[in-house]
């Protein structure tokens, strides 16, 4: 099959709704994506939807009776039915001892080894599995309506949910392919869709001030990039259907947020130099997407004088290019931040950021809006202080009022 079945896309929002529904249903969830997409990760958030812990286990891990539940990423793509430790403990299920009385394998997800607690499976990769190894899992995928899952002759424990996760293919060359009937007619099947908004929204906390963060926040909010027609969130140019698995750099979360790691600060002199930043991030990702980072960081370092004369009323935001202003602001930016600290909110209260806020607020409203959201980001109080009742103290601004009326 050359061509992509149509799916529903499922987003990180709509995660909690795919697992109630699947519960009701009692099946499973099938994810389709891309490498590097999170589909794996994206069993965090499953987890917690179905109550269950928000922590990856192994099997041994999940077998002592301390163990009070969480997730086992089960992957046997490509391996051998003989080789495969889980599978093969199962499928050989009956196996009896001395005394003839039934052995229950050793890492299977029966009553016997995880008893009552919550557990969630995800079985990884699921096209390269052996067809013996899916023969044995089939059963489990979807319940029979009030009755106990079995695998072989041994009952699945009643708390344990199954995830199944695919790309489309069925090998490093061979990028066409679906789920079979025997599979897809067994789960509720969505295209993984995890959107530009939603991956800044979870990184904001740790990667906010790095340079990958601020350049797709800054493509988020529209903004053009100096590759006419490139797409940094899929690397791609308009019209380009390359493939993803006929090798170079791809544009996916897991690579952005590993440049995130290398490169943490929009400051070069946190360790880090243009220069570096060009010969390096092309490991993870396309050199186009790392020229244009590179383009705006230059921009932006331009604009150091620019912004001296208006904070000493020498010159005035309106007297500057549109064309100019977003890395003017972005530079702003990166200096507010780079003089307060660690100590936004003193920042905030002290007046010391009053003149990035009125240059924010001489903006036009988009450049305003996206600016000004960044900067929250930065200052917005941890889930510790948020439940003491803090709130980010930009909000209580004259003039950070004005620009968050601004954001959509």
């Amino acid at each position: 099959m050359s061509d992509k079945s149509s799916l529903p896309v499922l987003t990180r929002s709509g995660i909690p709704t795919a697992a109630r529904l699947a519960a009701s249903a009692e099946t499973s969830i099938a994810l389709r994506g891309g490498t590097g997409w999170g589909k794996t990760s994206m069993a965090l958030i499953l987890a917690a939807a179905y109550g269950i812990p928000q922590k990856v286990v192994s099997w041994a891990e999940a077998a002592d009776p301390n163990c009070k539940g969480g997730i086992i990423i089960a992957n046997y793509n490509g391996l051998h039915e003989e080789t495969v430790v889980g599978p093969k403990a199962i499928h050989h299920v009956g196996g009896t001892n001395y005394l003839g009385i039934t052995v229950p394998p050793d890492e299977s997800p029966t009553v016997a080894i995880l008893g009552d607690r919550p557990f969630l499976i995800v079985l990884d990769e699921w096209q390269g599995l052996p067809g013996a190894v899916k023969q044995v899992f089939r059963p489990v995928l979807e319940a029979p309506e009030g009755a106990d899952r079995f695998m072989g002759t041994q009952k699945v424990a009643p708390n344990v949910k199954f995830m199944v996760t695919y790309n489309g293919r069925a090998d490093d060359m061979d990028n066409g392919r679906e789920l079979s009937q025997p599979d897809i007619a067994r789960v509720n099947c969505y295209d993984w869709g995890l959107t530009l908004p939603e991956f800044l929204d979870h990184t904001a906390a740790e990667f906010a001030g790095s340079l990958p963060w601020a350049y797709l926040n800054f493509f988020k909010e529209g903004a053009k990039t100096e590759g006419e027609g490139l797409n940094p969130w899929t690397g791609k140019v308009s019209g380009e259907t390359r493939s993803r698995y006929d090798g170079g750099q791809i544009c996916c979360p897991r690579n952005f947020k590993k440049v995130m790691m290398m490169f943490p600060s929009t400051k070069p002199a946190d360790g880090w130099c243009l220069d570096e930043f060009r010969d390096h991030a092309p490991s993870r990702l396309p050199d186009a997407v790392v020229k244009d980072m590179a383009l705006l960081m230059e921009s932006t370092l331009s604009m150091a004088d620019v912004i001296t004369d208006i904070r000493s009323g020498t010159q005035k935001v309106e007297d500057v290019p549109a064309h100019e202003q977003p890395p003017l602001a972005f530079a702003a930016l990166r200096i507010a931040l780079n003089e307060a600290g660690k100590d936004y909110t003193t920042a905030v209260h002290s007046g010391q950021w009053d003149w990035v806020l009125d240059l924010f607020s001489k903006c036009s409203p988009e450049l305003a809006a996206w600016i000004f959201s960044t900067l929250v980001a930065h200052v917005e109080p941890t889930d510790k202080q948020a439940k003491k009742g803090y709130r980010n103290p930009l909000y209580d601004h004259p003039k950070g009022k004005i620009l968050k009326g601004l954001v959509k």
